[in-house]
Formats: structure tokens, C-alpha cells, sequence
């Protein structure tokens, strides 16, 4: 099975200015991921949620293609 990974970016990679952030709402994800969870696998990934870092976000993408 094919496989589809959304993400939701860690805002902390582009800027050090924490008090201005995107205005991306991560629900939008999970309705795409509802929409196509019957014919693919769908992993949905939130680096600014879990502050990842773009080391740990590679290797957690590593993971979810692997």
C-alpha cells in the first residue's frame, strides 16, 4: 500500500520570533487524511507540536517510509 505522509512544520526553523506564527490550523490535515485513508496509508506528522528538530524530523520521516 501506498503511503502518504501530512505535515504540520515546526515554525521554529524559520524564525526565531515565536510570537508570530502562521495561522495553519492542524485539523486541516486530518480531514485530507479522512478523505484518502481508505486507499492509502496516512501518517500525519506535527513537528511544532512535538518541537521537533529538523534531525528529528528527518529521521522520523525515515521511519514512516521505511
Amino acid at each position: 500500500m501506498k503511503k502518504l505522509c501530512l505535515i504540520y512544520p515546526n515554525q521554529r526553523w524559520q524564525k526565531d520570533d515565536i510570537n508570530t506564527v502562521w495561522d495553519l490550523n492542524p485539523v486541516t490535515l486530518t480531514l485530507l487524511a479522512s478523505m484518502v485513508k481508505d486507499i492509502i496509508h496516512v501518517e500525519i506528522l506535527d513537528a511544532q507540536f512535538y518541537n521537533l528538530t529538523i534531525g528529528e524530523f528527518r529521521s522520523r520521516i525515515k521511519t514512516v517510509f521505511s
